[in-house]
């Protein structure tokens, strides 16, 4: 809502009345909006009030802008992979999960930039920060999963390897959860040219009554030079008597990426001319 404050205070010279224009609004109990020389708003069902910042263009060092450019690479990247893998997150994360992983994108963007000639230079463990990121910590894989899998990339086929699983032993169900459906999600990003590519999300069906699942192999067709994203997710159904009923949600949403690599190779803009656009390139 939009309010006008009226401010009454005594000048050097006369009294005199003043009146700030200000924006802000409440939610529930919360208010948000500046108000003066305030911010207003909150975080876990606080209120917060904080100084409100104050920037000339003077303020910022060489530096300062060098640092909040890769930080503004680094964020859109972030929220690239973000919607990537929303398929499986399906925007059932933690609270304070986007500055968690905007954080891990960044180390690995500082990592590999050069910083003479701001230029970067990527090798196949660039984006090892992002292995085992969990997208829920309140329902991490690492407490649901107790089987150790592995990837191994030959001839520009990512293979995805599963042991055998037990379903009363190696796999954690709710307690009236009857299916899981284990899904991979395999990403590519071609740095190089900003462009994109989702594959296919390849899944298995685990049975808590099924005993022990085979090994299991998943095969996924990538390109050379390319950031390769492995992400796993566990979706868990019960069967009630209208049917089944997915059991995830904003508090049980096991999801984490297995692995990020960047594949050997040049990437051949002619192949991934067709891929999308992304917000993020190292060519200008």
């Amino acid at each position: 809502m939009y309010c006008t404050y009226i401010y009454i205070g005594l000048s050097r010279r006369q009294n005199q009345t003043l009146t700030a224009t200000v924006m802000a609004r409440i939610i529930g109990k919360i208010i948000r909006g500046t108000v003066g020389p305030v911010v207003h708003k909150g975080y876990r069902g606080i209120q917060v009030m904080a100084a409100l910042p104050k920037f000339t263009p003077s303020s910022q060092t060489k530096e300062t802008k060098k640092a909040a450019a890769i930080f503004g690479r680094a964020s859109k990247l972030a929220m690239e992979i973000r919607d990537n893998l929303d398929v499986l997150i399906q925007d059932m994360y933690d609270g304070p999960m986007i500055a968690r992983f905007n954080t891990v994108v960044l180390h690995a963007l500082r990592r590999s930039l050069n910083v003479a000639t701001n230029t970067f230079h990527f090798d196949s463990d660039s984006f090892e920060r992002l292995n085992g990121f969990e997208f829920n910590e309140v329902s991490p894989v690492r407490n649901q999963l107790f089987v150790q899998p592995t990837q191994t990339i030959q001839d520009q086929i990512l293979t995805v390897s599963f042991p055998e699983i037990r379903a009363d032993k190696d796999l954690k169900f709710p307690e009236t959860g009857s299916i899981c459906l284990l899904n991979v999600a395999v990403v590519m990003y071609d740095l190089t040219h900003g462009r994109q590519l989702d594959l296919p999300i390849q899944s298995t069906e685990i049975l808590s009554s099924g005993g022990v699942n085979a090994p299991l192999q998943l095969e996924f067709e990538i390109a050379p030079g390319c950031l390769c994203i492995t992400a796993f997710s566990l979706l868990y159904v019960k069967k009630t008597f209208a049917g089944t009923m997915i059991m995830n949600s904003k508090a049980f949403n096991p999801v984490a990426i297995f692995r990020a690599v960047m594949t050997e190779g040049e990437t051949n803009p002619a192949d991934t001319k067709k891929w999308l656009d992304l917000a993020f390139k190292t060519q200008a």
